[in-house]
């Protein structure tokens, strides 16, 4: 079963700063090192296909028989049913574990043996989602 990513307000907004900051840093010391406009903009290009890539692509959340499977942009994240010990609603999608959430009606899912102590996923259809990760995650708790 395959579920796709809902996108917020917040993470649109979040990553518009990701966007913004790193251009005006780029031609403010392009500027002041005199460094070619062309240069300049070839850094700028690289940032902006950086994080269109990362902001619209949509995140793919796959269960397999063993396992939530996590494609996000360049990433790709495993989670082993048997690891996942909470899962809970969150709406911070900015900070801590590794953020595969897009919308602020996010899903903190706790795991232990991995990279990151947690994810957050923003699954389209949440409910069906957590349906099929109770039958999967049997020995979680879900506090939703």
């Amino acid at each position: 079963m395959t579920y796709y990513s809902k996108y917020g307000i917040k993470f649109i907004r979040y990553n518009l700063l990701l966007l913004l900051i790193p251009t005006i840093i780029i031609v403010l010391v392009g500027y002041l090192r005199d460094i070619p406009p062309s240069r300049i903009s070839v850094s700028i290009t690289l940032i902006i296909i950086i994080v269109l890539v990362n902001t619209f692509k949509p995140v793919k959340y796959t269960f397999t028989n063993h396992q939530l499977i996590i494609y996000n942009g360049f990433k790709k994240s495993k989670i082993f049913y048997d690891a996942i010990t909470n899962v809970s609603a969150t709406d911070d999608i900015i900070v801590g574990g590794n953020k595969a959430a897009k919308s602020e009606d996010a899903i903190q899912i706790d795991y232990i043996g991995g990279v990151y102590d947690n994810v957050k996923v923003s699954p389209k259809e949440k409910e069906e989602f957590l349906r099929e990760l109770k039958k999967k995650a049997v020995k979680a708790k879900f506090n939703i």
